[in-house]
C-alpha cells in the first residue's frame, strides 16, 4: 500500500512540474480563458490527474494561476517605463496578465500581496524615480 502512494505521489510530481514548465513557458496564464480541461489535453493527460496534481502541489488550479498571474504583473510593473509610469491604464495592464478585469487584478494582488494594487505598484516604480 505504501509504495502504491509513493507512486502516485511521484505521478502528481511530474504531471505538476510538467504542467508548471509548460504555463511559464508559453505564458498561458495571460490567458484569462484558459481551463485546467485545455491544459490536461497539452499535457496529454486527464483533469482529474491534473487536478490532484496541482491541488496537491499549488493549493488548487485558480489558486496557481492567480498567483502566476500577480507574479506576470509585478514583473510588468518592475518594466515600467523611464518616467516611472506604466503605459497601460489598469484595465490594459489587467488582460496582459491574465485576469478578466481591473477589479479581478486588484482583489488577486491584495489576496496574495495582503495589500492594494495600488501599494504594489507605488513600491515597484519608486525604485525607478529614485534613479531618474
Amino acid at each position: 500500500m505504501e509504495q502504491y502512494a509513493d507512486r502516485i505521489e511521484l505521478t502528481n510530481e511530474m504531471i505538476y512540474r510538467k504542467m508548471d514548465r509548460l504555463v511559464r513557458e508559453r505564458e498561458l496564464y495571460r490567458n484569462h480563458n484558459l481551463t485546467m480541461d485545455d491544459v490536461a489535453d497539452m499535457l496529454g493527460t486527464n483533469r482529474t490527474y491534473l487536478s490532484r496534481a496541482v491541488n496537491c502541489y499549488a493549493g488548487g488550479f485558480v489558486k496557481y494561476m492567480m498567483n502566476l498571474r500577480v507574479e506576470g504583473l509585478h514583473r510588468y510593473i518592475s518594466e515600467a517605463d523611464e518616467g516611472g509610469r506604466l503605459l497601460e491604464d489598469g484595465e490594459d495592464l489587467a488582460m496582459k496578465t491574465g485576469f478578466v478585469n481591473k477589479r479581478a487584478m486588484v482583489r488577486a494582488v491584495k489576496k496574495i500581496d495582503g495589500v492594494t494594487f495600488y501599494t504594489v505598484r507605488k513600491k515597484r516604480l519608486e525604485p525607478r524615480k529614485k534613479e531618474g
